[in-house]
C-alpha cells in the first residue's frame, strides 16, 4: 500500500454495529474482482445497507485496477 496510496481509497470500512455477524472493525479490500459460484452466495448472515453499498460503489469507482466494463456493471446495480 505504501507504493500505490491510491489503493487505500479502495478499502471500505465495515463496523460490527452495522453488522451483527462482525466481531470487529474490517475491511472490504474493492480493488480486485474476483470470480464465485451462485451457490457460494447462499450463506446470507446480515445483508448489506445502503450506507456500505455506497462506500463500495464509491471505493469501485477509484479502483485502479478495475476494467471499466466491470466498474460499470458494479456502479449500475442496485
Amino acid at each position: 500500500m505504501e507504493k500505490r496510496p491510491g489503493l487505500l481509497l479502495c478499502q471500505v470500512l465495515v463496523k460490527p454495529s452495522d453488522y451483527k455477524c462482525l466481531n470487529r472493525d474490517s475491511y472490504l479490500d474493492c480493488a480486485q474482482l474476483y470470480e464465485f459460484e451462485n451457490d457460494e452466495l447462499s450463506d446470507a448472515r446480515d445483508y448489506i445497507n445502503s450506507s456500505t453499498k455506497l462506500a463500495i460503489k464509491m471505493a469501485v469507482a477509484v479502483a485502479e485496477p478495475i476494467e471499466r466494463c466491470y466498474k460499470k456493471a458494479i456502479l449500475n446495480s442496485a
